[in-house]
């Protein structure tokens, strides 16, 4: 009786030990592992997800991207604009509505000079359109400078030809398909805009589906490992109470209560009816 005792409290707690373990087999093989993380997700193979890179970043503070010529350039996001899910970078989409006009049109990375409502003039290499203003590289980091249409007097190019009256140019140029850009704020330099096609990667950023599938898995490891724990204790402490109070006898008298019940031992057999005659 003590051995088969002892034998049936070992299998319990063994069994109650070898839980967590397989709960957390189990666990494993139902999660799906995280995807394998990317150096770079470059900005013609991946819109969609750098905007997206370029936004997580931006929750962090100023964002700083790596650009194409190998040069970073930082700043707080005002805005993302143009559109990011088209696969046609939009320089091409632009130069083929340019090719289409009658009237002369700046053209890619063609030297401009914009001259402004209160006689500044802006010169630069001209990137494009981005909703309401021409986006200008007048520096050497790559970035353009919006020149804002409601400011602008004329549109002149370098040999000093001029696009028309600006008034016409203005209308066909809010035709034209906007750039794919993000507005950063420099401090006192103002407001830049940087193309779709200049940026290589976000600093500092993963990818963004790696990092949320790797934060699910290690949640989902958490949580199991804690429901693991619980149940292992709850089935450990009903072992040990089993030892304390069944298998492992504190006196006699209790054991054979519990074997015969109390009746047995606290009181006699009951008396036999008056005349019935038993043998003993």
């Amino acid at each position: 009786m003590a051995n088969s005792s002892k034998r049936a409290l070992r299998e319990r707690l063994g069994a109650a030990i070898c839980l967590p373990a397989a709960l957390c087999s189990v666990l494993l093989g139902i999660v799906p592992p995280p995807a394998a993380a990317k150096p770079s997700i470059s900005a013609d193979a991946q819109p969609a997800s750098m905007s997206r890179q370029i936004q997580l970043a931006a929750r962090q503070g100023p964002v700083t991207l790596l650009l194409v010529e190998g040069l970073p350039i930082s700043g707080r996001l005002s805005a993302i604009a143009g559109d990011w899910s088209d696969s046609t970078l939009a320089e091409d989409r632009y130069e083929a509505w340019r090719a289409a006009q009658a009237e002369r049109a700046p053209r890619a990375d063609e030297r401009i000079a914009v001259v402004m409502n209160d006689g500044d003039t802006l010169r630069g290499a001209f990137e494009g359109v981005t909703g309401n203003a021409i986006a200008l590289r007048t520096t050497t980091s790559f970035a353009a400078t919006p020149a804002y249409f409601a400011r602008v007097r004329q549109v002149l190019a370098a040999e000093g030809e001029v696009f028309g009256p600006w008034a016409e140019l203005r209308v066909r140029l809010a035709e034209a398909p906007d750039l794919a850009v993000v507005s950063l704020t420099r401090g006192v330099a103002g407001s830049v805009v940087v193309s779709r096609a200049r940026i290589v990667d976000v600093e500092g950023v993963g990818p963004a589906s790696s990092s949320t599938a790797s934060g699910d898995l290690a949640l989902g490891l958490v949580i199991g490992v804690i429901a693991a724990l619980a149940i292992c204790a709850f089935a450990v402490n009903n072992a040990i109470e089993d030892a304390t109070t069944c298998n492992v006898p504190a006196s006699s008298a209790n054991s054979r209560d519990r074997q015969f019940g109390a009746a047995t031992l606290n009181s006699g057999p009951p008396a036999w009816p008056r005349g019935d005659t038993r043998r003993p």
